[in-house]
């Protein structure tokens, strides 16, 4: 019997199972957002629900999503076209982390913007 390896989850890109490799991305990005927001908008992590609006919970407005746009570009080194600004991207957290995935789909690592 042998015994295929996989990604661990210490490093991305680095494992042998693809699936683990974008849930481990996936899951830096989505931190690195959501210390954005917690710190830009002063919100607890806790008053964040990721699969609903944060537009519509009352935790940003349409400014502070320019913000989160502005943040998207520099932190993940992408472009977010005014045509992509929608609720089926922007929608929510998991929507957001799911966006920057599909348009980074790279092991580029995440940059700290302050």
């Amino acid at each position: 019997m042998t015994m295929e390896p996989v990604n661990t989850g210490d490093q991305p890109g680095k494992g042998f199972d693809g699936d683990n490799t974008i849930a481990f991305r996936k899951k830096e990005i989505q931190e690195a957002l959501l210390e954005f927001i917690t710190r830009n908008f002063m919100v607890e992590r806790s008053d964040i629900k990721l699969d609903l609006s944060m537009i519509d919970e009352g935790i940003i407005d349409s400014f502070g999503l320019v913000e989160i746009v502005t943040f998207m570009e520099s932190a993940f080194d992408m472009e977010v076209a005014d045509d992509d600004m929608n609720r089926d991207n922007f929608g929510s957290v998991l929507k957001i982390v799911d966006y920057i995935h599909r348009q980074t789909d790279t092991d580029i690592p995440i940059r700290a913007v302050t």
